[in-house]
């Protein structure tokens, strides 16, 4: 392709805003990055330069994010070099007019990269979500508790009895690179055709640390920030979604999905074969398939209890969360939960206790307040932390206990070999001008 197809290089470099750099300096992500104006117009103008001259080679990770997906399975994290990340973001912005949408609805995921891009915590998630990587996570957090918000919706409303749960296998890594790449090539057209070669180049090669030089042909990268992958996926689906729209109103049930977990409500549950079967084939066609062991026909009330619907809905909207009357009723309705079904509920409760770790816990009585201290300060929450949730508890903490604390996250990181726990308490640890070198040694050991 002839230089007159490519951008200009100053278009090309309006694409890396403020809000581009700020996504990697508000995380704990172990990346190079430029650390003035100067450096970032130094090393967009070498990369463009490698572009026009055919040059550009994806490069070897430069770390791996391994965590902890429960019960010792690991899920690793690829952290790319910035040359990297900025051709997959700016690839990505050129193409998303064109597949950054959803177009069947009660589907969630198809947002965009613009908008302001600043670190925000979003109360409602699960704090292993991947909301915190992004470029843009008020999309990613919108996205979601839009979803989870007509989810309950539709659970409160009583018009299904049933609700048939189940996700896709292995889904990222199953995804045909050249079905997908087809796909965007209609839909883009050929005036986007060099930013699509771009994306494919970038996408068979970025892998080469366990692909060596050979090419790859499925899957897209789960990176540290996953926001290009996730709008590919979401693209990916919209096929399989018409249809899968289309199957649920010839059967008078309802469908919905994000990322790859969905649901069919549904009132007659003989009506699940029938239509995991034509959903199974469906997806077949789009080198995907149905994870049989997470699929789960939930009654409507055991579901409701699952997700936790009825506590959720206490805080209707922002204001709910300031007032004490609601705080003091999350919480009892929250501490009032049996151990044996806490553990049963959706990602063990911790979408509840996480809630509550941004309200005025002052205005709860002082066995409450223990209490949900004693939870806050557990390995098992504390583990799955990230930089915001560790400074919003030691920012609640007397001075005195403040060191223990610290002291506290530092024997568990001895513990720890995933080590996302360690990057995010590397960061927090720096922030708070602490030492941080004996997390510094011990992610040299478990690397």
């Amino acid at each position: 392709m002839s230089k007159e197809y490519i951008l200009p290089i100053e278009e090309f470099k309006k694409f890396f805003t403020n809000g581009f750099w700020r996504a990697f300096h508000n995380n704990s992500l172990p990346l190079s990055i430029p650390k003035n104006q100067q450096a970032k117009e130094l090393l967009l103008n070498k990369l463009y330069e490698s572009i026009i001259q055919r040059k550009y080679y994806p490069h070897v990770p430069e770390a791996t994010i391994y965590i902890d997906k429960d019960h010792g399975v690991t899920r690793c994290v690829p952290v790319f070099a910035i040359e990297d990340y900025c051709i997959y973001y700016f690839c990505l912005k050129r193409l998303e007019e064109n597949i950054a949408v959803n177009r069947v609805p009660n589907t969630f995921g198809g947002w965009s990269l613009g908008g302001k891009i600043r670190e925000k915590e979003n109360e409602d998630l699960y704090i292993n979500d991947y909301g915190r990587f992004a470029f843009n996570p008020l999309a990613w957090s919108k996205a979601f508790g839009d979803f989870n918000a007509r989810l309950g919706a539709n659970l409160m409303s009583e018009n299904f009895a049933y609700a048939l749960e189940f996700d896709i296998a292995n889904f990222y890594d199953s995804i045909r690179l050249d079905i997908l790449e087809n796909r965007i090539r209609e839909v883009a057209g050929s005036q986007l055709s060099l930013e699509i070669s771009l994306l494919f180049h970038f996408l068979n090669y970025w892998n080469r640390d366990c692909n060596f030089y050979n090419r790859q042909t499925v899957g897209l990268p789960s990176d540290a920030l996953a926001d290009c992958s996730r709008i590919l996926a979401n693209f990916h689906l919209q096929p399989y979604d018409d249809f899968a729209y289309k199957l649920a109103q010839r059967s008078g049930v309802q469908y919905f999905r994000f990322a790859d977990d969905q649901f069919i409500f549904l009132n007659d549950p003989n009506l699940k074969p029938k239509l995991l079967h034509e959903l199974s084939l469906e997806l077949r066609r789009w080198g995907l398939n149905i994870n049989q062991k997470k699929v789960h026909l939930w009654n409507r009330a055991e579901l409701i209890e699952h997700r936790s619907f009825p506590i959720m809905a206490i805080f209707a909207n922002d204001e709910d969360k300031k007032d004490p009357e609601k705080i003091r009723a999350f919480a009892s309705a929250y501490l009032s939960i049996p151990p044996e079904k806490l553990k049963a509920l959706w990602h063990f409760g911790f979408p509840l206790l996480k809630r509550l770790l941004w309200c005025d816990l002052n205005v709860l009585p002082l066995d409450q307040r223990t209490e949900l201290f004693a939870r806050y300060l557990a390995d098992d929450f504390i583990k799955k932390a990230n930089v915001s949730i560790l400074d919003r508890i030691y920012s609640l903490l007397k001075p005195a206990q403040r060191s223990e604390f610290v002291s506290k996250l530092l024997d568990l990181a001895e513990k720890l070999i995933h080590n996302e726990f360690h990057f995010h308490l590397r960061r927090f640890l720096k922030d708070k001008r602490l030492d941080s070198s004996a997390v510094c040694r011990r992610l040299k050991e478990i690397s």
